[in-house]
């Protein structure tokens, strides 16, 4: 975008933040005008410009601008390791509230590109799905720009998220295309050259084939279960050998006459019988340990998996508290926000008026816009406003009261206001011992009483 004065319906948070909002759709081919790809880069990452360099207008807000000095600042601040070490967060949702789900992707590098901060993107499985399915077609970056460092990094100009969303602002910049990968099965061989030593299925050794033939004749057939018990020791070809020469004597080594030729014959019968029946008793108590051990791992699991669920639930009760928490500070910082912006002669948005632009700032729809269309037609065409000290309850004091803890208050409170009145807070609150609101609340009283 050239770095120039344009004027673009966007949003900007005054003096704290700024949202910028870009198309991320999936596309056949890639557009060769737009510089990008249906296929990551080189770096593996899916490259988008994320904030425009140059100046803007806003209605309400003004003129601000974006610079490259303040990109750099940016980029620093992400090397050095913020918001986080898997870099920036594509985890939120238009009104930029964390969802519950876990991140669309990551921004895991930040480059200038001729007047553009661009961000390389990795794309998680929910991202793809989302961008491709049309669900949520944009990207919106999160970022501060206050010239006093953001309360909880302590830095400025930093690029706190991304969100998700469907509805964009800086419609000038060139879409992105996100494209799924693509996996390719490969089989594995049973017939490695060492499938025995490699974990395959070894070939039957033709000396095994050949006892298994000549004790069967000897001694009638036998299940492959006794077969195995029988011959469990068996690891060599001199093992086998052995084993089918012992059956050969065992016919053989017998006195010459009818009646020792009748006992060689059922003395080999009878014996390995009686170790088959043996062995079938062994492989029968072999089962029932199996079965007793199954059961065991059956119970295990069946607890672990009651844990598990467990677990999920209170994760998931506290990711929906998260939310809620994190929506009412939203609101509680618009609301701010919008109380105490100053319009001039000592004017300030009226409480009406303040309820109706909080609205339409966390919740845009056809709705809330035609709620300020007939607010500003009772009005006079313009947002009701009253004279500053008026409503003291207007104040931002009593917007978040209650909402965050006194120091974190203050220290967002201290990026709106003057310098005089931040010393005189300050002061106030060490002389009496009193809080950061107690105090403000006290110089904003005798301000207005004077």
């Amino acid at each position: 975008m050239p770095n120039q004065r344009q004027t673009a319906t966007i949003v900007f948070d005054g003096k704290g933040g700024a949202s910028g909002f870009t198309q991320a759709i999936v596309a056949a081919a890639a557009d060769p005008a737009s510089g990008q790809s249906a296929a990551p880069s080189a770096d593996g990452l899916f490259w988008h410009p994320l904030i425009p360099l140059g100046k803007f207008t806003h209605q309400q807000y003004g003129e601000f601008e974006t610079t490259a000095a303040d990109a750099a600042e940016m980029i620093a601040n992400f090397n050095s390791g913020l918001p986080g070490p898997k870099g920036i967060p594509i985890d939120q949702n238009a009104e930029h509230l964390t969802r519950g789900d876990g991140a669309y992707g990551w921004v895991k590098s930040l480059e200038i590109r001729e007047n553009t901060l661009w961000g390389g993107i990795e794309w998680t499985t929910d991202g793809i799905e989302a961008v491709a399915s049309n669900r949520l077609p944009y990207v919106s970056p999160y970022w501060v720009t206050s010239t006093q460092p953001h309360p909880t990094y302590n830095a400025r100009n930093l690029i706190i998220a991304v969100a998700l969303c469907t509805r964009p602002f800086f419609f000038s910049q060139p879409e992105l295309h996100v494209a799924a990968s693509e996996f390719v099965q490969v089989p594995i061989s049973d017939t490695t050259p060492d499938a025995q030593s490699e974990g395959g299925i070894p070939m039957p050794s033709p000396l095994a084939e050949d006892a298994r033939k000549k004790y069967e004749a000897a001694n009638g057939s036998v299940t492959d279960e006794e077969w195995t018990k029988l011959t469990k020791d068996f690891a060599t070809d001199d093992d086998w050998k052995e084993f089918i020469a012992g059956l050969a004597d065992a016919k053989t080594d017998t006195p010459a006459t009818d009646a020792s030729a009748s006992d060689a014959k059922t003395e080999p019968k009878t014996e390995p019988k009686t170790d088959a029946a043996t062995d079938i008793d062994a492989l029968k108590q072999a089962k029932a340990d199996a079965e007793a051990r199954l059961a065991e791992a059956v119970n295990k699991l069946a607890e672990a998996e009651t844990r598990a669920s467990a677990a999920e639930q209170s994760t998931e009760q506290l990711a929906e508290r998260v939310a809620t928490l994190e929506a009412e500070r939203n609101e509680a910082r618009a609301r701010e926000e919008i109380a105490a912006t100053d319009l001039g002669s000592g004017q300030r948005y009226s409480p009406v008026a303040v309820d109706l632009l909080v609205a339409q700032r966390l919740n845009p729809n056809a709705e809330t816009v035609a709620a300020i269309e007939a607010h500003m037609k009772d009005h006079g065409g313009k947002m009701e406003t009253v004279i500053f000290g008026e409503y003291p309850k207007l104040t931002v004091v009593a917007a978040t009261s209650g909402t965050l803890p006194d120091a974190d208050w203050w220290a967002n409170k201290k990026t709106t206001i003057p310098a005089d009145t931040i010393a005189a807070t300050e002061a106030a609150a060490k002389k009496d011992s009193i809080t950061y609101r107690e105090a403000y609340d006290r110089v904003i009283d005798l301000r207005n009483a004077g």
